[in-house]
Parts: C-alpha cells; structure tokens; sequence
C-alpha cells in the first residue's frame, strides 16, 4: 500500500486533525481581525454549534456506519471498478472525482432551497443571525444524513478512487469553516481568489436575509458552478448594511440546540422563494415548490 493510500485507509484521524488545525487557525483569524461584530459571545456559539455537529455525526455514523472513504474502497474491488480504471487514467478519475463532488454539493444545496421538505431541515443553517466559522457546524442531523446518502450514491455510481474522495471530503471540511470566516482581509486577494473557490464573502451573500440573495451562491467549493447556472450573486445589494438571518428566529433560542433540533417539525420561520426557472441548474429538475 502506498502511503497515499495509507493516508486514505487512515481518513479518520486524517480528517479530524486537518479540521481541528483548520478551526483553531480560522478561529484565531477571526479573534485577531474580525469583519462583523456578533451579538453573541464567540465561546457561546461554538459551544452550541459544536454540540449540534456532534449530533449529526452521531446521528450519521449509526444509521449509515460506513465513510464516505470506506464506500469508495469496497467499490474498488468491484469488476465494475475495475473496468473504469482500466480504460481511464488514474489522474483523470481522480481530478473528476473531485469535481463531480462538489458538484453533487452544489445540486443537493440547490434541492435543500428548493423543495419544501429539505428546506425545513436546511433553514436551521439560515437561522444563524450572526456569520462565524462556527456557522459552517450549524446543520440539522437529518441534512447530514441527506448529504452523505447522496454522496454514497455518487461513489457507488462514479467508482471514485478513495484518495480523491479523502480530498475532496477533507478540503469540503475545511472549506465549510473558512466560507463562514468573519475574518477581515484586503479586498484585492477576495476578488483574486473568488475566480477559484468559495470566498466569505461571496458565501455571505448566501446568508443574507433577502430572499433574492439567500437563493443564490450555493457551491461549495468552486464558484464555477454558480456563474454557470446563474445562481450567482457577487455581492450583497446593501453592501455592508445586510442583514443576516431568517426572520421570526428569536434571539434567545437561535443558539439553543433543542430548539434547533425541534425547528424542522414545527412553525418554520421565514419564508423561501424559489429561484426563478431560468435561474434552474439543469440537473436539479423542475418540480420547484416554495419552502
């Protein structure tokens, strides 16, 4: 085994050392050099946020106890598989892999704002009136599990090679606290880098409260998609005077973590127009409802 793949086959101690390294070094950014202020303390939100990951990865590990990492590997042995990497070159399953990915990402974001039911799962996300590193944990555990569902189809589907799946799962980790980053930095650099990947300041857009915005921006990784199904929003029409959040989340529950759980299953706060039909990725498909 290469040490390649020796990484992959060890993709759990892998993965949590770079997140962890990840979210103290943002985090440190954000103390240091801050963009907005919060309403609520730093320790507060990363308290509540980190107990809600906690249990959406709980939640996932015992009703699919199988990585994304592992699926990949058990695929490889497949005849299936094994047809693939016999006509395909390695760089180029891997490179795909890694696209297909974030695109699988950006289709699933796009569904979770579109059809009702994952709405009410994903609003729990848009309920942050504030905009931290900790905001990329602030997930509902059922929408963990919807992702990683759609995720080990991709692999079964794709056969991807583990080490692009340990990538591709270890940079959407990274990438999820770095998007939220209340971090200050020069202008010059976000423009230079939104050509490529997902700045904070193009995914706060995201989390504005104007509907219009909040339904736009929704890749992961690379901007490319956005701009390529004109979902994309470069900035805010209020500029720095946007708000954050959904309306009708009280300020006292925003970061209690029962009531976050509970949000999907009662009165759900705001509202979600659907993006309009020539706004429509063409894999998402038409049957569009408001959430």
């Amino acid at each position: 085994m290469s040490w390649w793949s020796s990484w992959a086959a060890n993709e759990s101690v892998f993965f949590w050392r770079i997140l962890a390294a990840a979210f103290f070094a943002i985090g440190l950014w954000e103390i240091l050099t801050p963009s907005r202020s919060l309403s609520r303390s730093l320790l507060t939100r990363w308290g509540s946020h980190t107990a809600l990951f906690a249990v959406a990865s709980a939640l996932s590990s015992l009703i699919l106890p199988i990585s994304l990492v592992a699926a990949a590997f058990a695929v490889q042995k497949t005849a299936y598989a094994q047809y693939i990497s016999s006509h395909v070159p390695y760089a180029v399953r891997f490179v795909a892999a890694i696209l297909l990915l974030d695109f699988c990402r950006y289709v699933g974001h796009y569904a979770c704002h579109t059809f009702s039911p994952l709405w009410r799962i994903h609003a729990i996300h848009h309920s942050d009136n504030n905009f931290d590193l900790s905001t990329g944990f602030r997930h509902h555990p059922l929408e963990a599990l919807f992702f990683q569902v759609v995720e080990l189809l991709l692999i079964l589907a794709t056969a991807s090679p583990p080490e692009a799946i340990l990538v591709g799962e270890t940079a959407s980790g990274v990438q999820s606290i770095v998007m939220h980053a209340n971090a200050a930095y020069p202008p010059a650099v976000d423009r230079f880098l939104r050509r490529f990947l997902i700045t904070p300041s193009f995914h706060l857009v995201h989390h504005s409260s104007d509907m219009k915005e909040q339904n736009a921006n929704f890749g992961i990784l690379f901007p490319w998609w956005d701009r390529a199904f004109n979902t994309c929003i470069e900035s805010p029409q209020l500029g720095e005077a946007m708000q954050i959040g959904l309306e009708g989340v009280p300020e006292r529950r925003a970061l209690n973590v029962w009531y976050l759980l509970a949000m999907p299953f009662g009165r759900m706060p705001g509202t979600v127009e659907a993006p309009k039909s020539e706004e429509v990725p063409a894999t998402a498909g038409a049957d569009r409802v408001a959430g």
